[in-house]
């Protein structure tokens, strides 16, 4: 082959190649719409900042803890302190428990019957034959004998009221023990009140008798009558039932329970606002104070209802304030 015909033949492959070379490429892929501003914010929901803010801080949301539904027709903001109902504690019972009954019974009848008779002689058959009377107020404070009692004690044929009977050192069954009471004699500007402790003892026929008498000063009843004891009293229940717990708890600082006047406990404030002393005030609300069952024995008021709850309520610092129940029955 001449070197013309190579020339043309490389001429004519180099001119073949380039045509190849020179196709259009393939046209690149057209992206899909971009959805606008206006429809991306349509489709998301938005998401409260304080919402983010916790989970970006990592705080488990959780359940809400809003709990608006209402439970034994209470609302939510009744129901923040979980109550626990307090059990009143069993009665005493057994020999001494009888033998504070009998003394109880014994001052509230054959004595207080005898005080209020004028014929001294039903008063000198309660006295034993070793009877003494103390007033260490009156006279040379020596103790007065047995025949001179009636005069001394501050006389007799009166109506008295008693309130506020504690019953200690019980011996036996049949009611030899010690007695405080408080005594109340007259009404209106010549109402007077005082304090006695009758010591019992138990004679050779097993009759209650009265060996020894202490008496405190007498002084005038110069606070407000039964009236504003039941004031007292319907306040605290006002107090209770409208759930008002801690200032019902307030007007009571202590409160002692006796069973037939022995003493039981003592409850401080805390334990009746929150504690096992609860049921006391829940036991007073229950109670309605009443001209029939409401009394006043000098600086002692007492509410009692006709179960034998005995509400007992102290004049201190210019107001009836409640000092005790006792359990009479």
């Amino acid at each position: 082959m001449t070197r013309l015909s190579m020339t043309a033949s490389w001429i004519l492959l180099i001119g073949l190649w380039g045509c190849k070379s020179a196709e259009p490429p393939a046209p690149a892929p057209v992206p899909e719409p971009k959805a606008t501003l206006e429809q991306a914010e349509g489709e998301i929901e938005p998401v409260p900042q304080e919402t983010a803010r916790r989970e970006r801080a990592g705080i488990d949301l959780g359940s809400p803890s809003i709990d608006e539904g209402e439970i034994d027709g209470r609302k939510p903001a009744a129901r923040i302190i979980q109550e626990q109902r307090a059990e009143a504690p069993a009665r005493l019972e057994g020999e001494k428990a009888d033998g504070a009954r009998a003394a109880r019974a014994f001052v509230l009848g054959p004595w207080k019957r005898a005080v209020e008779q004028s014929d001294p002689s039903a008063l000198l058959g309660l006295l034993d034959s070793s009877f003494t009377g103390h007033i260490p107020t009156q006279g040379d404070g020596k103790p007065a004998t047995r025949e001179a009692w009636p005069e001394a004690r501050g006389g007799i044929g009166k109506p008295v009221r008693l309130g506020n009977l504690a019953i200690a050192m019980v011996r036996s069954k049949l009611g030899d023990s010690t007695v405080s009471l408080h005594e109340q004699v007259g009404e209106g500007d010549s109402c007077r009140s005082r304090t006695r402790e009758l010591t019992l003892a138990v004679s050779e026929d097993k009759a209650l008798r009265v060996r020894v008498v202490t008496v405190g000063e007498s002084q005038p009843c110069d606070n407000p009558g039964a009236s504003q004891v039941a004031a007292a009293h319907q306040h605290l229940v006002k107090l209770w039932k409208d759930e008002d717990r801690l200032e019902a708890a307030s007007t009571t600082p202590s409160v002692w329970l006796r069973d037939v006047g022995r003493d039981v406990t003592t409850y401080d404030r805390e334990s009746l606002h929150q504690g096992e002393g609860r049921w006391l005030l829940e036991a007073l609300s229950r109670v309605e104070a009443t001209e029939e069952n409401t009394s006043r024995t000098g600086t002692v008021g007492e509410v009692v209802s006709s179960d034998g709850l005995l509400f007992s309520y102290h004049w201190t610092q210019e107001r009836w304030t409640l000092q005790g129940l006792d359990r009479v029955k």
